[in-house]
Parts: structure tokens; C-alpha cells; sequence
């Protein structure tokens, strides 16, 4: 959770704060696909990833709510990629 979930929240605020001067800017964080499709042997990484796309959407909200529409936040939920590590559980 504090790589996946806290590192990109915790980066995030103090470029806001900057952004908030100018209403401009986007934000783009790097979550997974497993956020929002469940897999087997991923629970951890998977809840740590949805975690990552409601906290973004959240902020998201809040932003709109303060009026500062010239900011964007999105999250990209890239698939798997089939490595040795990984070959059993991913389908690709």
C-alpha cells in the first residue's frame, strides 16, 4: 500500500497546491488494470491499485467542487505482461 497507494498521494497534494494558482494542470497516475478487474493470487496489489483509481477520482471530485475545473486528474490502468515471474497467473 505505501508504494502503490501512499507514494502517488503523497506526490500529488504539493503539485496540486501549485497547480490550485493557475487552475491548470493534469495529473496522471499509474494504476493496473487488476484495480478493476479481480484476478486469483493478486489481492493485495489488486486492492492497493483500486485504492489508487478512487483516491485519484476522489481528488478529482473535490477539485470540481473547489471550482478548479483547469485541473485534471486520471489514473491509466495498463494490463498484464506476460514474464517468467508471473506466466502461471496471466492469461495474456
Amino acid at each position: 500500500m505505501t508504494v502503490n497507494v501512499l507514494g502517488p498521494i503523497t506526490v500529488t497534494f504539493p503539485v496540486l497546491n501549485s497547480m490550485r494558482k493557475y487552475n491548470k494542470g493534469v495529473i496522471i497516475n499509474v494504476a493496473s488494470r487488476a484495480g478493476v478487474v479481480t484476478g486469483g493470487f493478486s489481492s493485495a496489489y489488486s486492492s492497493s491499485k483500486a485504492a489508487l483509481i478512487r483516491a485519484t477520482g476522489n481528488i478529482q471530485q473535490e477539485l470540481i467542487i473547489e471550482g478548479k475545473d483547469g485541473i485534471s486528474l486520471f489514473s491509466l490502468h495498463p494490463g498484464g505482461v506476460k514474464t517468467s515471474m508471473n506466466e502461471r497467473y496471466c492469461p495474456v
